[in-house]
């Protein structure tokens, strides 16, 4: 018992060491996201990325071992993949007032994909993959709106390798 205290423990201050550099990191690159608009991969792509594949996998192995309640999981590994969204958002140049609806639409496709892939009968990275895949693809589909134009030629050939990448880790996923 005392091994699994530990570990929750270090899986805690993980967490908040995470997250506590993450925020700061955020408030010093803001300006700088926000002049590479459009600009293919950044940093807050790049990290939102890794955080929701870590988060959703990190979830389903709670969810797994403990028997976690998913409102509890929700509440715990959710809410920062909504701070990852919105902080994309804001550096696409979007108020989140005033358009509230991709973001909201975001939200909750996120939150379904989130709740789907928990219940999943494979294994925790898998979920994880495929929960950073649509945060990826959704991501994809608002920066393309949020320029005011859609380069469709660029846009199919992202939408093309994120299904892609998708199929290939489902086809040869192994399934419990």
């Amino acid at each position: 018992m005392e091994d699994v205290i530990i570990r929750l423990f270090f899986l805690v201050f993980v967490a908040v060491i995470s997250f506590w550099y993450l925020w700061e990191w955020h408030q010093s690159a803001k300006k700088v996201l926000t002049t590479v608009i459009g600009a293919g991969p950044n940093p807050t792509l790049i990290v939102g990325l890794l955080t929701v594949m870590g988060l959703t996998a990190s979830a389903q192995y709670l969810l797994i071992l403990f028997g976690w309640q998913l409102w509890l999981l929700t509440l715990l590994f959710f809410l920062p993949q909504i701070w990852f969204y919105s902080a994309w958002l804001q550096s696409s140049g979007w108020s989140l007032v005033k358009h509230w609806r991709p973001g909201l639409f975001g939200v909750v496709l996120l939150w379904q994909v989130f709740v789907l892939v928990l219940w999943w009968p494979s294994g925790p990275a898998l979920a994880g993959l495929i929960s950073a895949l649509v945060y990826l693809l959704v991501i994809l589909s608002v920066r393309q709106e949020a320029q005011g134009f859609i380069n469709y030629r660029l846009f199919r050939r992202e939408i093309a390798l994120i299904f892609l990448i998708g199929l290939l880790a489902l086809f040869t996923a192994r399934w419990l």
